[in-house]
């Protein structure tokens, strides 16, 4: 467990879990804006509370979860948060101009991966990133 602050932003607890030891060919400069501005996005919006990380393997994938337990995305603005500089309301003011989230759908995407959100108003969110283990 580790704490984590991102400008007056801060979360008490991370948690991360390799369900399976995950080998692939990736640009790792590119590999740690993915995973650096999924972490960041849910320290800004996890309201203090634990966030998950795993990281597991199906087929030719590598799969990867960020899941805050804060305020959650309401379902008409889920393909919104993935515009470059779009936000969407929120009950909290946070800093940004709206590029982490755009920027990592672009680097999935052009790894012929794929990233979703499941989330619900008040509950959370979880970003599922699945990327080729060679691109």
């Amino acid at each position: 467990m580790i704490s984590s602050q991102v400008g007056r932003f801060y979360t008490e607890q991370i948690a991360f879990t390799a369900k399976k030891r995950v080998i692939g060919f990736w640009d790792l400069r590119r590999l740690d804006q993915i995973v650096s501005n999924l972490l960041t996005n849910a320290i800004k919006y996890g309201h203090k509370k634990p966030i998950e990380i795993t990281l597991d393997q199906d087929g030719n994938f590598a799969v990867i979860e960020v899941i805050d337990h804060g305020e959650g995305i309401a379902p008409e603005n889920f393909d919104k948060i993935f515009k470059r500089f779009e936000r969407v309301p929120n009950d909290i003011s946070v800093g940004g101009i709206g590029l982490g989230l755009y920027i990592v759908k672009q680097i999935v995407e052009a790894t012929g991966g794929s990233i979703n959100v499941k989330s619900k108003k008040g509950e959370g969110s979880t970003f599922t990133v699945r990327i080729p283990l060679s691109s």
